[in-house]
């Protein structure tokens, strides 16, 4: 009697506990789950061009979707975002509308992660930029010297 309840009491622990890890990012893909956590600016190139970095800039991507962009740790904008995959296999569309297939507009922004390295495309009628970020432990972790 005593190994019926301890083993029922030990099964419903391990029942709960498992159903409760995770569900957050349940239905995110395993680049969007990649994509989350802090990433601060590093460097920004327009066309060829390497520009300065004013201030502190850090993205965020959390688990319900979110995209949180920050300067000198204040928010400045938030908004939503898909991951697809273009036609190059390291590479992803960042969606921030899931409807419109950026593929076949004249804009267009692409990523790709290596390791602790994310590096962002952007390009429209008259502008092409890359911007690469570091991952951060957090907003706090952001400096100047990175």
């Amino acid at each position: 009697m005593k190994n019926t309840t301890f083993l029922s009491i030990f099964l419903a622990i391990a029942i709960f506990l498992c159903g409760c890890s995770g569900d957050d990012d349940s239905d995110l893909s395993s680049v969007e789950r990649a994509l989350v956590g802090y990433w601060q600016v590093v460097e920004h190139f327009n066309y060829s061009q390497q520009e300065p970095i004013n201030g502190i800039q850090v993205i965020e991507f959390k688990t319900d979707r979110t995209q949180s962009f920050y300067q000198d740790g204040e928010l400045q904008y938030e908004t939503q975002f898909w991951a697809k995959p273009t036609m190059n296999k390291d590479s992803y569309y960042l969606y921030h509308q899931p409807d419109i297939d950026y593929s076949q507009t004249t804009y267009s922004c692409s990523f790709e992660i290596e390791g602790n390295r994310l590096t962002i495309w952007e390009s429209g009628c008259f502008n092409v930029s890359k911007t690469v970020y570091q991952r951060i432990p957090s907003l706090n972790a952001a400096s100047i010297s990175i």
